[in-house]
């Protein structure tokens, strides 16, 4: 019985384990994803990138990482989306549909066909700028400077506001197909002095559903955009952009403190020199020199 009962146990974490990487790219930004995942260059020119382009500049880097299937499929994709669609489009030319919504369905049903014939299951966008952001949007760069000041407390309540204002302007943005699609709120929060925004869009169109995260951030003076998109459910552990990103963060954390370390070691360094020149001065004895020497070094 004991045997059967540990036979469960390892069955249950086996299933549950999934084997990770880290993926390391430029600007120190490291994403935690599977180890099946591979990463290739995207396409700047696409449609999708060019719609970027204006926030993050035009000298960018932008990769596709995912699966090999979901990668490859998604790179012919932004290649020529026409000729992939192609086939589709050949068998609805000889159907004759009763109605748009049935020619929507029936066009659902084919790509999800053609999806799962290809092994398409996720993939996460990585755009990253090479411009600084203050070059690119200078009233961004000016409210990221701002973020900067404000804890996350502060931020929830200055966004608390906001919010309606933000729905309607991505229901502008999404035009007629914002019947189909629900947008989160907008989470803006500062990361030991890096700026980021996210929010993410759930859809279903015709029984096609998925969900897409987009997290901005400013790493190095420089913008940087994270978007992940899943069919039906996205894998348990890999569900957010903060578990993808968590060792850019935690980087980031190690770098900060480094740099507020490094800080202090400099203030004590001038704050000696002064002591020094007081009591060469004579401004100081050497008993006081010693024990206001020995309290800033303690």
């Amino acid at each position: 019985m004991k045997k059967l009962l540990w036979i469960v146990v390892l069955g249950l974490l086996w299933c549950n384990f999934v084997s990770a990487q880290n993926i390391k790219f430029e600007n120190e930004v490291i994403l935690n994803v599977p180890d099946k995942f591979i990463y290739m260059e995207s396409d700047n020119d696409s449609e999708m990138m060019s719609d970027l382009i204006d926030v993050l500049g035009d000298d960018i880097l932008s990769y596709i990482i995912g699966t090999r299937d979901s990668v490859e499929f998604t790179k012919e994709y932004q290649k020529d989306p026409e000729a992939l669609m192609e086939p589709i489009y050949e068998k609805m030319s000889r159907k004759n549909f009763s109605s748009e919504s049935s020619m929507m369905k029936f066009m659902i049903k084919e790509l999800k066909s053609l999806m799962k014939k290809r092994n398409y299951e996720a993939v996460i966008w990585l755009i990253i700028s090479n411009e600084n952001l203050e070059d690119v949007d200078y009233d961004l760069y000016q409210t990221a400077n701002e973020i900067k000041e404000m804890d996350n407390q502060t931020l929830k309540k200055e966004l608390f506001g906001f919010q309606k204002e933000w729905k309607n302007y991505a229901s502008e943005l999404m035009g007629e197909m914002k019947k189909f699609m629900k947008i989160s709120k907008l989470v803006v929060k500062n990361n030991n002095q890096i700026p980021s925004a996210e929010f993410a869009i759930s859809y279903n169109v015709k029984g096609l559903k998925g969900k897409m995260q987009f997290y901005g951030f400013v790493k190095n003076e420089k913008p940087i955009m994270v978007i992940y998109e899943c069919l039906n459910v996205c894998p348990k552990k890999f569900a957010s952009i903060e578990d993808i990103l968590s060792p850019t963060f935690s980087n980031i954390v190690s770098e900060y403190k480094k740099v507020s370390k490094d800080e202090t070691k400099s203030d004590i360094v001038k704050q000696l020199e002064k002591l020094s020149d007081l009591y060469k001065s004579g401004a100081l004895t050497k008993e006081e020199f010693e024990k206001a020497k020995k309290k800033l070094l303690n």
